[in-house]
């Protein structure tokens, strides 16, 4: 290997077709590690014969295949990766099938759902939905038509609030009085800031959700606001909450600094989020310290790119004096929470690294 003329990583990146940070992740993994690592600048070195190593590794890559699994693919012989592999195939075939069967009950849920009219009631605090409303609602501030709205679903005894506007989305968990039913609408905005203004002083709000229509009653039973879901199909935004994947790493800030650095000049349009140096990175080098949570040994090479003002929104409706946002890789939406309210999340999608 001596002899052979080293490679840079983002040469040796482009040559096997994977990201320099995924590179960096499977050296620390003992997947692919350099062939010489500069003492000094820390510079990563790869050697021309690491290039048949690293296209199988982003075959594998492609395939979806966990790491543990690349470093036994990698040191087996011909005959021991074959069995690897048709235990890989066996593997998918069965997770194909199980996820067939959930598909099939799901689609017969749906058909289901569509016979059958669909009705809930929840009893509520008024004052407390009222805020609910207008800090879930500011996610779809910037909107546009065809995901403008509201998503109120009634499920499971909880109410929830959810409003996106694709890059960033609120969501909002309340726990009624009394609740019966499940159902799911989603009314414009304009119909959510006076629904919130409807019960705004009230110490409790009946809602009912009957097919498509949504209304607001007094403890008297009269109606204080009433509106129609929105002509378009409504869509079950609690899933883009329930099915993130686990938080790799959790960094926490303090709540006003945090605000004032992605609102102020330091932070320009985007900021560096980086785990292993506990700090956010704005413009000409600007930082906020923050503390970090690491779950497990990759976290440390984490960095991830946000833009200012989506996470900044986020940021500024969830109340409290931390701010914990949860991290998992450079391309899964960061989870924004604040520990004084965990009923209340956003997700804010990360820039392309």
């Amino acid at each position: 290997m001596s002899d052979e003329r080293l490679l840079t990583i983002s040469t040796f990146a482009r040559a096997v077709g994977i990201p320099g940070s995924a590179l960096r992740f499977y050296a620390a993994e003992g997947v692919l590690v350099p062939a010489e690592v500069d003492s000094f600048t820390g510079y990563r070195y790869y050697a021309p014969s690491q290039i048949e190593a690293g296209v199988l590794v982003a075959r594998m890559r492609a395939a979806g295949v966990a790491v543990p699994l690349m470093r036994d693919f990698l040191d087996a012989s011909a005959p021991e990766a074959t069995r690897i592999i048709d235990r890989m195939i066996a593997a998918h075939s069965a997770q194909s099938h199980r996820r067939g069967l959930e598909l099939a009950a799901l689609r017969e849920s749906i058909l289901e759902a569509e016979r059958t009219p669909q009705a809930a009631r929840a009893t509520l605090p008024g004052t407390v939905l009222a805020s609910a409303i207008d800090q879930v609602a500011a996610a779809t501030s910037a909107a546009s038509d065809d995901v403008s709205g509201l998503v109120w679903a009634l499920q499971d005894g909880r109410l929830e609030l959810i409003a996106t506007d694709r890059y960033w989305l609120a969501y909002r968990e309340l726990r009624p009085r009394e609740s019966d039913g499940a159902a799911r609408v989603m009314t414009t905005p304009e119909a959510a800031a006076a629904a919130a203004s409807a019960c705004a002083q009230r110490a409790e709000i009946v809602l009912e959700i009957v097919e498509s229509r949504l209304r607001l009653l007094d403890a008297y039973g009269t109606v204080m606001a009433e509106t129609r879901s929105v002509e378009r199909s409504v869509p079950d935004l609690s899933l883009l909450i329930s099915t993130q994947p686990p938080t790799r790493t959790i960094a926490g800030f303090a709540s006003l600094a945090l605000n004032d650095f992605l609102q102020g000049p330091s932070a320009d349009d985007h900021v560096l989020i980086d785990a292993h140096r506990r700090e956010i990175v704005g413009n000409d080098e600007h930082r906020l310290q923050g503390w970090v949570s690491t779950a497990s040994r990759e976290s440390g090479a984490l960095r991830i790119q946000m833009q200012s003002a989506l996470l900044a929104s986020a940021v500024s409706i969830c109340q409290g004096p931390e701010i914990l946002l949860g991290l998992v890789d450079e391309s899964t939406p960061v989870r924004v929470q604040s520990p004084l309210q965990d009923a209340m999340t956003c997700l804010v999608m990360p820039m392309r690294p």
